[in-house]
């Protein structure tokens, strides 16, 4: 193989493990990223408590939800309520119902995203509703699915 040759095959080889470094860097990270969100296992809790009720007031201080939950730990981001109970409210009165394996509460907001062996009564039409996941946008006060 000549000088020239070993040259060309060199950089060909050099570039593409440059690009293939570009393409798989970011997939990696955003996989990390997203591990990461899905087991805040991997974070430091602040606090652990089993027994646990978390209740929502609106600015009339009637209930607009509670959590209840044997098992809560708390992160700096979020907390984690396990074999967790949901109750919803509409002007304080109470509309759904329901439970699951966890529910994940972003300590910001308010939103949280209920998980694994969901199942939610509705009072206000009598409709049972058996799911995996659900997400709560408390702004909207508002239950979603996708």
């Amino acid at each position: 193989m000549s000088r020239k040759s070993f040259i060309l095959v060199f950089s060909l080889v050099a570039g593409l493990s440059i690009i293939g470094i570009f393409l798989f860097v970011p997939v990696w990270h955003k996989e990390q990223k997203l591990h990461c969100l899905e087991s805040p296992a991997s974070k430091i809790p602040i606090m652990e408590i089993n027994g646990v009720e978390f209740t929502q007031l609106d600015e009339n201080e009637k209930k607009v939800w509670i959590l209840s939950a044997a098992r809560a730990i708390q992160f700096s981001d979020s907390t984690i309520l396990e074999n967790a109970e949901v109750k919803l409210f509409k002007e304080g009165n109470l509309t759904s119902q329901g439970t699951a394996d966890r529910i994940i509460i972003e300590n910001s907001t308010s939103n949280f995203t209920l998980k694994g062996n969901i199942c939610i009564v509705s009072y206000r039409d009598g409709a049972e509703l058996r799911t995996s996941e659900l997400f709560w946008n408390n702004s909207e006060r508002k239950l979603y699915t996708e």
